[in-house]
Protein backbone atom coordinates (compact mmCIF):
# COMPACT_ATOMS: atom_id res chain seq x y z
CA UNK A 1 0.00 0.00 0.00
CA UNK A 2 2.77 2.39 0.84
CA UNK A 3 4.52 1.70 -2.45
CA UNK A 4 1.46 2.29 -4.15
CA UNK A 5 0.90 5.35 -2.46
CA UNK A 6 4.42 6.58 -3.77
CA UNK A 7 3.73 5.89 -7.43
CA UNK A 8 0.86 7.66 -7.20
CA UNK A 9 1.82 10.93 -5.96
CA UNK A 10 4.93 11.00 -8.31
CA UNK A 11 7.41 10.11 -5.44
CA UNK A 12 8.76 7.19 -7.75
CA UNK A 13 10.84 9.45 -10.00
CA UNK A 14 13.18 10.10 -7.51
CA UNK A 15 16.49 8.71 -7.28
CA UNK A 16 18.55 7.41 -4.80
CA UNK A 17 21.96 8.35 -5.38
CA UNK A 18 24.70 6.82 -3.11
CA UNK A 19 27.68 9.53 -4.20
CA UNK A 20 26.60 12.98 -4.13
CA UNK A 21 28.10 16.20 -5.99
CA UNK A 22 29.41 17.41 -2.38
CA UNK A 23 31.17 14.04 -1.77
CA UNK A 24 32.78 14.14 -5.69
CA UNK A 25 33.65 18.05 -4.93
CA UNK A 26 35.84 16.94 -2.02
CA UNK A 27 37.34 13.93 -3.41
CA UNK A 28 37.77 15.23 -6.52
CA UNK A 29 39.39 17.80 -5.15
CA UNK A 30 41.52 15.51 -2.95
CA UNK A 31 42.39 14.63 -6.81
CA UNK A 32 43.90 18.17 -7.85
CA UNK A 33 46.10 17.70 -4.70
CA UNK A 34 47.50 14.58 -5.07
CA UNK A 35 48.16 15.11 -8.27
CA UNK A 36 50.04 18.35 -7.43
CA UNK A 37 51.80 16.47 -4.65
CA UNK A 38 50.26 18.18 -2.18
CA UNK A 39 47.72 15.89 -0.19
CA UNK A 40 47.69 14.08 2.97
CA UNK A 41 47.49 10.59 3.10
CA UNK A 42 43.63 10.80 3.49
CA UNK A 43 43.50 13.04 0.47
CA UNK A 44 45.10 10.65 -1.37
CA UNK A 45 42.54 8.30 -0.68
CA UNK A 46 39.67 10.27 -1.20
CA UNK A 47 41.26 11.24 -4.50
CA UNK A 48 41.28 7.14 -5.61
CA UNK A 49 37.05 7.41 -4.87
CA UNK A 50 36.98 10.41 -7.07
CA UNK A 51 39.44 8.48 -9.97
CA UNK A 52 37.52 5.20 -9.68
CA UNK A 53 33.93 6.71 -9.58
CA UNK A 54 34.96 8.81 -12.83
CA UNK A 55 36.12 5.99 -14.07
CA UNK A 56 33.47 3.61 -13.81
CA UNK A 57 30.84 6.21 -15.21
CA UNK A 58 32.95 6.38 -18.30
CA UNK A 59 33.73 2.56 -18.89
CA UNK A 60 29.16 2.23 -18.21
CA UNK A 61 28.99 5.04 -20.42
CA UNK A 62 31.91 2.71 -23.02
CA UNK A 63 29.78 -0.11 -22.76
CA UNK A 64 26.16 1.03 -23.24
CA UNK A 65 27.40 2.68 -26.23
CA UNK A 66 29.23 -0.09 -27.58
CA UNK A 67 25.75 -2.10 -27.22
CA UNK A 68 24.53 0.85 -30.01
CA UNK A 69 23.00 3.10 -26.87
CA UNK A 70 23.40 6.83 -28.28
CA UNK A 71 26.29 8.59 -26.86
CA UNK A 72 26.60 11.08 -24.35
CA UNK A 73 29.82 12.46 -24.61
CA UNK A 74 32.99 11.81 -27.23
CA UNK A 75 36.57 12.09 -25.62
CA UNK A 76 39.27 10.66 -26.98
CA UNK A 77 40.49 7.31 -27.35
CA UNK A 78 43.64 7.86 -25.52
CA UNK A 79 42.06 9.67 -22.74
CA UNK A 80 43.60 9.53 -19.38
CA UNK A 81 42.38 9.52 -16.36
CA UNK A 82 43.32 13.15 -15.25
CA UNK A 83 41.47 14.38 -18.49
CA UNK A 84 38.33 12.55 -17.22
CA UNK A 85 38.73 13.65 -13.15
CA UNK A 86 39.98 17.78 -14.24
CA UNK A 87 36.98 18.75 -15.72
CA UNK A 88 34.71 16.98 -13.15
CA UNK A 89 36.43 19.40 -10.75
CA UNK A 90 36.41 22.26 -12.88
CA UNK A 91 32.68 21.95 -13.59
CA UNK A 92 31.90 21.50 -9.97
CA UNK A 93 34.40 24.38 -9.22
CA UNK A 94 32.58 26.80 -12.10
CA UNK A 95 29.15 25.74 -11.01
CA UNK A 96 28.29 25.64 -7.99
CA UNK A 97 24.77 25.71 -7.57
CA UNK A 98 24.69 22.05 -9.20
CA UNK A 99 26.79 20.80 -6.28
CA UNK A 100 23.33 19.05 -4.85
CA UNK A 101 22.94 16.83 -8.29
CA UNK A 102 23.91 13.49 -8.21
CA UNK A 103 27.94 12.86 -8.51
CA UNK A 104 26.29 10.95 -11.64
CA UNK A 105 24.89 13.67 -13.06
CA UNK A 106 27.57 16.15 -12.60
CA UNK A 107 30.05 13.68 -14.36
CA UNK A 108 27.86 13.78 -17.16
CA UNK A 109 27.31 17.68 -17.41
CA UNK A 110 30.85 17.88 -17.37
CA UNK A 111 32.11 15.14 -19.83
CA UNK A 112 29.20 16.52 -22.27
CA UNK A 113 30.69 19.92 -21.69
CA UNK A 114 34.28 19.18 -22.39
CA UNK A 115 33.73 16.60 -25.05
CA UNK A 116 31.15 17.00 -27.13
CA UNK A 117 29.98 14.68 -29.84
CA UNK A 118 30.14 16.24 -33.11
Amino acid sequence: MVLTSLVASGQSNQVHSFYSGFGLLRDCGSYVLARKQQATRAQIEAATICAGYVMGISDAHDELTASNQSLLWCPPIDVTVGQLVNPVHRYIMTNPEDVHLSAYKIIVLALQYTYPCE
